[in-house]
């Protein structure tokens, strides 16, 4: 009679090749910022050698003003990505190089009630070198 083995491990995902000081940096950088509008939000996650920047705001009539909020989901990040270079030179004495991934920007939006209320959910991904 054969002995049983046991189970199969398997890997899923990498490991991150960010180093953790660097990711440190970031995530403080961005809970520092503080927006004016408290509908709206900024958050940062990490996969791999990649970093998510993630734009999230509370909208009322969305469908009518569609192009409005993408236009200033986008300049908030760009402002993002900007102040987090820049924050992070003067933090770390090192320029932070991010290469933008295009073709995983997306966005998301979803009625949460039956008022016209929506949260629009837009995120860009950037490579960390």
């Amino acid at each position: 009679m054969e002995k049983a083995q046991g189970f199969e491990i398997t890997e899923y995902g990498e490991e991150h090749e960010i180093p953790g000081r660097v990711q440190g940096s970031i995530l403080e950088i961005i809970k520092e910022r503080v927006q004016e509008n408290p509908g709206v939000n900024i958050g940062v996650t990490f996969t791999s050698n990649l970093m998510r920047l993630t734009y999230r705001s509370y909208e009322q009539g969305l469908p009518s003003k569609m192009q409005e909020v993408e236009r200033y989901s986008k300049m908030a990040l760009d402002e993002t990505v900007k102040t987090l270079k820049k924050e992070f030179k003067s933090r770390n004495s090192e320029t932070l190089d991010l290469k933008e991934v295009k073709e995983m920007a997306n966005y998301d939006v979803q009625k949460v009630n039956l008022n016209e209320r929506y949260v629009f959910t837009c995120w860009r991904f950037y490579e960390i070198g």
